[in-house]
C-alpha cells in the first residue's frame, strides 16, 4: 500500500535517509514511515520547508518533470533589496552554471512581499545588522541550487529559503519536522498528477 507524506524539512537536515557522518538526516525524524518511502525531489541542507516523501516510485517522473510544469513556491530572503529590473531578471530567466556549462532558467514569478510571520527560530539566525529583502519565488523547475545561484546573479545573496508550496499542496503552520500523511486521492489531485 502507497503512503504519501508532506514534511517541514528544518534547517540544517539532508533529504536522505542513509546515514551521513555528523549530519542529521530523515532517519533522525521520530517517524516510522512505510518502507522504501523517500523524498521526492530534493532541498539541500541550508534550506528549509516543504518536502514530499511517497514509496510509490512512479510518483517522482510524473511530478519533478518541468514539462509538466508543476510550480513550485519559494519565499527567499535575499541580502539588499532588488530593484524592478533584477526581479524582472529572475521572472523572464538568468544565466547560471550548471555542471560547468551555462543554464538558463526557465521563466517564473517574482515578487517582493512582508516579512513572513511565525517563521522558526532558526540556528545561525540571518543578521540584522543590513537590509535584507522577502521574495515569493514560483518555479517549475528545480535545478541543483537553482534560487541560490539565480539570486547570486543579480548580485543578491540568498540568506534564507523557504519552500512553502508544490502545486496544491502547502506549508501551513511551520513547525520543523511536522509530518502529515496524506490521502492518495488527495495527493494526486492537489499535485494535478494522474499516474497509470
Amino acid at each position: 500500500m502507497y503512503k504519501y507524506y508532506q514534511l517541514y524539512k528544518p534547517y540544517k537536515m539532508l533529504c536522505q535517509f542513509a546515514p551521513e557522518r555528523k549530519k542529521r538526516t530523515l532517519a533522525h525524524l521520530n517517524y516510522e514511515f512505510a518502507e522504501g518511502t523517500n523524498a521526492l525531489g530534493r532541498l539541500d541542507d541550508n534550506t528549509e520547508g516543504l518536502l514530499l516523501l511517497t514509496n510509490n516510485k512512479k510518483v517522482n517522473a510524473a511530478l519533478m518533470n518541468p514539462k509538466h510544469k508543476h510550480e513550485r513556491n519559494y519565499w527567499v530572503q535575499v541580502h539588499g533589496i532588488p530593484t524592478e529590473d533584477e526581479l524582472n531578471q529572475l521572472r523572464n530567466g538568468v544565466d547560471i552554471i550548471l555542471e560547468g556549462n551555462l543554464y538558463k532558467t526557465l521563466p517564473g514569478k517574482a515578487e517582493i512581499i512582508p516579512h513572513p510571520e511565525n517563521l522558526p527560530p532558526r540556528k545561525h539566525p540571518v543578521g540584522t545588522h543590513f537590509a535584507t529583502t522577502w521574495i515569493k519565488l514560483t518555479l517549475i523547475e528545480g535545478k541543483f541550487h537553482q534560487i541560490r545561484k539565480m539570486t547570486a546573479a543579480i548580485n543578491h545573496q540568498t540568506m534564507r529559503l523557504i519552500r512553502v508550496s508544490i502545486e496544491g499542496i502547502e506549508i501551513k503552520e511551520f513547525i520543523p519536522e511536522q509530518i502529515v500523511e496524506i490521502d492518495e486521492a488527495e495527493f494526486f489531485e492537489k499535485l494535478k498528477i494522474n499516474i497509470v
